[in-house]
């Protein structure tokens, strides 16, 4: 497993890699910072393996389930105090964990939809994401390679049934491929009836075996398969093999059966479909006549909408005509109620009989006033000539 670098974005890292690549990473790092103990201890799930979160289970909300509980853990170690319940809605579980990234400095351009489903890209990139940060939070730091001398290896020897199959398989292949090698060599491209003889003739290898013997010798303490230092098992796949194996023999073992109950499954649905054709058959022949008096109505029916929505739009026009004769009639009677008050009003011609008095009255007035200074003057006119003839 490689170093994770902490300036590398696992959005940026992972464009071209798929997710088993990314799960297989996911497992090396978790196995560093002790998860068995930790996690598969205290939580009571299953050790992860290399395909848990890159394909879709068996059982998608167990799936999903195991991943929240996950996630949260590494939440946890990363000093986060966010945690999940099994009963909370997939959407705010994804949201959650998102949000708290964010708060890590962990940015994935993921949308919460694509980790509801608990496997994919987007699972496997956030549990990556998580254990990296894991990792710096622990302080972890990768010690050097300590690599076997060449001493040593040349004097170790396999002890174990299956690296002997191994080394078989291998020396096998080798065989396989010179052989092939050989053939492909001493075929004639434009020959094509000796090329059909030579593919058909023995083959001899022409290796010494004593080299042979030594080569094998020299390469075969390199394919000693390593003790798992984390405690993982190293055969894992030969676990696979047998389950597969196991499931193989009980799926021959009852395909004739289940073929048995298929086929009568299938012969009774094809009866079953065959006798509701026959019976839709016969209802349609029996209801013509009702069928025929229906389309009848319905047409009809249609008439009567048509020339309902056409009277309506004609109801609808005269209601607006009618609307605005109404209109035109309340202004009309407005203006004759105004020419009608206009008319009967004597107001102004009782301000003209009260002006005619108070004028009759100020006359009389006047001609009091001409009369006294008439007077007057007559009197002052008397006094003078009175006083000139003295």
């Amino acid at each position: 497993m490689v170093e994770p670098n902490e300036s590398e974005t696992p959005a940026a890292s992972s464009e071209s890699v798929d997710a088993g690549v990314l799960m297989e990473e996911i497992v090396d790092i978790l196995k560093l910072i002790n998860y068995e103990e930790s996690f598969l201890s205290a939580k009571g799930f299953k050790p992860l393996t290399r395909a848990q979160f890159s394909i879709q289970g068996a059982n998608p909300s167990e799936q999903f389930i195991y991943f929240t509980a996950l996630a949260s853990w590494l939440l946890q170690i990363n000093g986060s105090q966010a945690s999940f319940n099994k009963y909370d809605d997939p959407s705010t579980v994804a949201n959650s964990i998102i949000v708290e990234m964010k708060k890590f400095g962990i940015d994935l351009d993921l949308p919460p939809g694509k980790l509801r489903g608990g496997h994919g890209e987007g699972p496997c990139l956030v549990l990556l994401s998580l254990a990296k940060r894991a990792l710096q939070t622990k302080k972890f730091k990768f010690g050097k390679p300590i690599f076997p001398k060449e001493s040593e290896m040349e004097g170790e020897v396999i002890e174990d049934d299956e690296e002997g199959e191994i080394v078989d398989e291998a020396i096998q292949e080798e065989e396989e491929e010179a052989i092939f090698a050989e053939v492909a060599a001493g075929q004639a491209v434009n020959q094509v009836e000796e090329e059909g003889f030579r593919q058909n003739a023995p083959v001899w290898s022409s290796i010494d075996p004593n080299e042979w013997l030594l080569e094998v010798e020299r390469v075969a303490p390199r394919l000693k398969l390593p003790v798992d230092p984390t405690g993982g098992d190293i055969r894992e796949w030969r676990a696979h093999l047998e389950q597969t194996k196991l499931l193989k023999e009980n799926i021959e073992k009852d395909f004739p059966d289940v073929e048995l109950k298929l086929r009568r499954i299938a012969d009774d649905l094809s009866k079953a479909v065959e006798r509701i054709g026959s019976q839709e058959k016969k209802i349609n022949l029996s209801m013509g006549e009702i069928a025929g008096d229906y389309r009848n109505q319905a047409n009809r029916l249609n008439d009567v909408t048509t020339r309902y929505k056409q009277v309506n739009e004609n109801v609808a026009e005269l209601s607006a005509q009618y609307q605005q004769l109404g209109e035109k009639i309340e202004d009309y009677q407005q203006k004759i109620e105004m020419q009608g008050k206009m008319v009967t009003n004597i107001s102004p011609l009782q301000a003209i009989k009260e002006g005619l008095k108070l004028l009759k009255v100020e006359g009389k007035d006047m001609e009091l006033r001409s009369a006294v200074l008439s007077h007057a003057l007559f009197q002052s006119k008397l006094k003078e000539k009175s006083t000139n003839d003295a």
